[in-house]
């Protein structure tokens, strides 16, 4: 099922890329770290990186990759807790830069997939317990952003609410800082 997604995000990039016009600059590619904050976990710093290809003007096709993660221990009497959280958020996004005053605005929309990995541990003196469990889910959600152009070159910053789908899916505030390369 990934490989046909990831086949008809290429081919549907592929096609709407052909479509740009000429005078209209072709995109950016980024690098993005900040503070995630799960609703299963508490704040955490992410990091990743994003490429975009305008088409049509000032609409845009964008992926993105963003990690986080968290690691707590806790001891008390001598029995420890431990446990270590990984997501991984891989995003296809559509991105509409925005015109006149707010030349440098850009809101969008984002969906894709989100991969949970977990690791609890717990050690007493007379037992210890190991859990692995993960998930994957489609998770989406909206996107403003803040660009700051000089050059080929910008700095800014993205705000993006990403809603994971299930009960067990978290959701995620993400305040990204930005530096982007344009081309």
């Amino acid at each position: 099922m990934i490989k046909r997604l990831l086949g008809l995000i290429v081919i549907g990039f592929c096609l709407v890329s052909s479509f740009q016009p000429s005078s209209a600059r072709a995109g950016y590619f980024g690098l993005i770290t900040g503070l995630t904050f799960p609703s299963n976990a508490s704040a955490t710093f992410g990091f990743g990186a994003t490429f975009n290809w305008d088409f049509f003007g000032s609409l845009g096709l964008a992926f993105t990759y963003i990690s986080y993660g968290s690691s707590s221990v806790v001891t008390a009497d001598g029995d420890t807790v431990s446990t270590d959280l990984s997501s991984k958020n891989f995003l296809v996004e559509a991105n509409w830069a925005l015109s006149g005053s707010l030349e440098n605005f850009i809101v969008g929309a984002k969906i894709g997939l989100l991969f949970v990995s977990q690791t609890a541990s717990v050690t007493t003196s007379s037992t210890s317990l190991n859990l692995n469990p993960s998930l994957s889910k489609l998770v989406f959600g909206p996107k403003i952003a803040y660009d700051y152009k000089f050059g080929s070159f910008s700095i800014g910053a993205e705000i993006s609410y990403i809603l994971g789908l299930g009960s067990d899916a978290p959701n995620t505030l993400m305040i990204l800082p930005t530096t982007k390369f344009w081309f």
